[in-house]
């Protein structure tokens, strides 16, 4: 029997089972459906934060980086991930304080600023951000199902995860993103840390691996290459990302109590250095095991077959499946969340976000079988998120009122302009661009909120 069948077939089956469970008032109500009654479990919502932050392109690029960059690369790389996560619980605590019963970022952005184009210009950006990492995930598990399978086809692998993600988000909301989440990315720890030091002990322990590792791939903590890209160009991404997704704020809401938010993020970070640390262990180990690296992508991957062979194999690619439907529930309900609350303002909000969950889900389908590069396509969108980050931290943590109506033109032509830079592949390097993208819209805020 084909091992992707097996796996699909396991993780159908307990996506069911999970949804079992889930009380009536979660499903039927909006209050259930879209912010989980706002009585969300700390737990829950920081392994499902943890979870909905690691896209399957970042486990992925995690090994690209173990591989080609060393410890200094994967160092700065886990610390940007994880500070980011734990800095938007400060940004998360503000914003329920000022709107304790609020749905979704876009919410708070009209209230803000009182701009209609703004609020347009939100919605616009996070249904791209939503159909981003669903395509994402859905691109990233594709390619490494390949590697397994045998008889299934990379569209046909794509279009049945895709329909059971969307199915069971359709049915739960939010409480089925992070009842599965919990699940999820507690099984992508215990693997991490157990595969970790399974490969680690194999390859000849702890000193042997890091040595073989720093050898083979010698780099300095200080590199400029890598602040570049890793300090500087990711934390622009990164923070981008995190501030442009409703998902993120989902899950702020749904905690109900401003009290609880830092602490969550602050163990959600926690959670995701833990599994970082496991990842990087498996990877970093096959410079000491007599194995041909023959992509970076999947070093975890080959490392697992040899040392543990194929149950180990089966076992951990059950677990990414997992992890790529974690992100991609939870981007079905952030962008039907905004659509139902914010755009379509009906007395059938669910049948609203359902519809929207299934948009979203059939683009992303679309994208995915057009076989689009997971790092163009994660420096594309960051790039242009990069746009929310001024309007969206100036909004939440000050109370002065601007004309927004320069800020809003000025988002347009460089988003614009930035879109075409990258479309065309012209030959400027993404850091410098991204500062731009970063430096305009700031200015332009700043000089309004000294003029006024």
């Amino acid at each position: 029997m084909d091992p992707i069948l097996i796996l699909l077939g396991i993780y159908v089956v307990t996506m069911g089972g999970l949804m079992v469970g889930i009380d009536k008032t979660f499903r039927t109500s909006k209050e259930g459906f879209m912010v989980s009654n706002r009585s969300a479990m700390p737990w829950q919502v920081a392994l499902s934060a943890a979870a909905s932050w690691t896209y399957i392109s970042v486990l992925i690029l995690n090994s690209r980086f173990t591989v080609q960059y060393g410890f200094s690369g994967v160092f700065w790389y886990t610390i940007v991930f994880v500070a980011v996560l734990i800095g938007f619980g400060y940004m998360g605590h503000t914003l329920i304080q000022r709107m304790p019963k609020g749905y979704t970022l876009n919410e708070y952005i009209d209230q803000r600023y009182k701009d209609r184009k703004m609020t347009v210009f939100y919605q616009v950006l996070q249904i791209a951000a939503a159909i981003y990492a669903v395509t994402a995930n859905l691109t990233g598990f594709g390619i490494i199902s390949e590697i397994i399978s045998e008889d299934f086809s990379y569209n046909t692998i794509i279009v049945v995860l895709g329909i059971t993600v969307l199915l069971y988000t359709m049915w739960g909301g939010i409480r089925a993103s992070h009842k599965t989440d919990a699940l999820q990315f507690g099984l992508l720890i215990l693997a991490c840390v157990v595969f970790g030091f399974w490969s680690v002990i194999a390859a000849g322990g702890p000193t042997t691996v890091f040595e073989n590792w720093n050898t083979a791939v010698p780099r300095s903590m200080m590199d400029p290459e890598i602040i570049k890209n890793f300090v500087g160009l990711l934390l622009l991404l990164y923070t981008a990302s995190i501030l442009a997704d409703n998902m993120h704020y989902q899950n702020v809401f749904s905690l109900g109590n401003k009290k609880k938010v830092i602490k969550t993020y602050w163990l959600s970070g926690t959670f995701l250095f833990v599994a970082y640390a496991g990842l990087t262990m498996i990877a970093a180990s096959a410079f000491s095991l007599p194995i041909e690296i023959k992509n970076p992508d999947n070093a975890y991957i080959q490392v697992i077959e040899h040392v543990i062979g194929p149950i180990g194999l089966l076992s951990f690619m059950l677990i990414i499946l997992f992890k790529c439907s974690s992100v991609m529930d939870s981007s079905l309900n952030g962008a039907g969340t905004v659509i139902a609350n914010d755009v379509i303002k009906t007395k059938n909000p669910l049948m609203v976000s359902r519809i929207t969950m299934a948009f979203v889900m059939i683009s992303a389908i679309f994208l995915t079988i057009m076989e689009i590069d997971l790092w163009v396509l994660l420096t594309t969108f960051g790039a242009l998120r990069i746009l929310a980050v001024a309007p969206t931290l100036y909004g939440v943590f000050t109370k002065k009122e601007i004309n927004t109506n320069v800020l809003f033109y000025t988002l347009i032509v460089v988003g614009i302009g930035a879109f075409t830079a990258m479309a065309m592949k012209l030959p400027i390097d993404r850091f410098y661009l991204s500062l731009i993208i970063l430096a305009i819209p700031t200015s332009v805020i700043v000089y309004k909120h000294y003029k006024t």
